[in-house]
């Protein structure tokens, strides 16, 4: 919209000044909002993304982040080293805050059950399915599994697991952190590897969401991470907090060093100030997305 006003006929004509003037003044009041409109960030739908390849990938130029689902990791082996950590990010990232954004609606969502004196049966039954997620035994303990943890934790470990996104798990069954499978009903890979006669399994997801969001869950329901847990709720200096995942590999404190090595050589830090832009919470693929997690 072009508004073109001759100001020096506007006061210098017939007409009174102060009608002069109050034109002015409505005009640049209407092109003042009409620019903070135009500048004013406005929520987004989810972006689906089948990533058929690298060129399928939207680069971050921001630290504000849009809302992207990806279906999978594309093969990124072609590309040089520098290039293919690049794109992991550019893949990740966006699904990790997304991951983190729906955890933090569903502790909001508990949070407003807190207040409730009587559940509706559709809150007992969201109540119950994160209860059995995460083997929580009330609603503070429920919370306090809930909660998330800086993404340069995640990305560290999403690119140790994966070799940054190159692995057969990652590109054959969106399993970015090596998650296995000891249940026959899951839907799974096999590993190229046995322990002695027995088949090792690896889950399969239905996009890389599904992996991160069942890393949060693993993460919240794990005896393994119950110091872990506590410390993620008096910091979030990824450096310490790697100190507590000794139970997620069999390496032990080596992979400790892994994920320090990876933090600090990859500059992962510099994530944790990365956010989703807001969403549209009526977008369709959003809300199918927090039912079906």
């Amino acid at each position: 919209m072009k508004i073109s006003i001759d100001f020096n006929k506007l006061l210098h004509g017939k007409k009174e000044w102060w009608a002069n003037a109050f034109i002015i003044t409505s005009v640049l009041l209407v092109s003042g909002i009409l620019l903070v409109y135009h500048l004013t960030p406005r929520p987004k739908s989810v972006m689906v993304i089948q990533t058929y390849n690298a060129n399928s990938i939207m680069p971050l130029s921001d630290s504000i982040v849009s809302p992207v689902l990806y279906k999978k990791m594309p093969d990124l082996e072609p590309l040089e080293i520098t290039i293919k950590k690049k794109r992991f990010i550019d893949v990740m990232l966006p699904t990790i805050l997304l991951a983190k954004e729906i955890l933090n609606e569903k502790r909001a969502r508990v949070e407003e059950l807190l207040q409730k004196s009587v559940l509706a049966h559709e809150d007992s039954v969201f109540l119950n399915g994160l209860f059995d997620k995460v083997n929580a035994k009330n609603i503070n303990d429920l919370l306090f599994r809930l909660k998330s943890h800086p993404s340069s934790v995640v990305l560290a470990q999403a690119a140790t697991e994966s070799a940054w996104g190159t692995s057969r798990f990652c590109l054959e069954a969106n399993n970015i952190f090596g998650v296995w499978s000891f249940n026959e009903n899951d839907n799974r890979i096999a590993a190229g590897i046995k322990r002695g006669n027995k088949t090792i399994y690896l889950k399969k997801y239905d996009s890389l969401l599904g992996s991160v969001m069942d890393y949060f869950y693993t993460i919240g329901r794990g005896d393994a991470f119950e110091d872990f847990r506590k410390v993620r709720t008096t910091t979030d200096n990824p450096y310490r907090l790697i100190w507590f995942l000794t139970q997620y590999s069999e390496k032990r404190l080596n992979y400790v060093v892994i994920l320090r090595n990876m933090l600090e050589h990859s500059d992962l830090e510099q994530y944790d100030d990365f956010v989703l832009s807001e969403i549209e919470k009526r977008d369709k693929t959003w809300k199918e997305l927090l039912e079906r997690y």
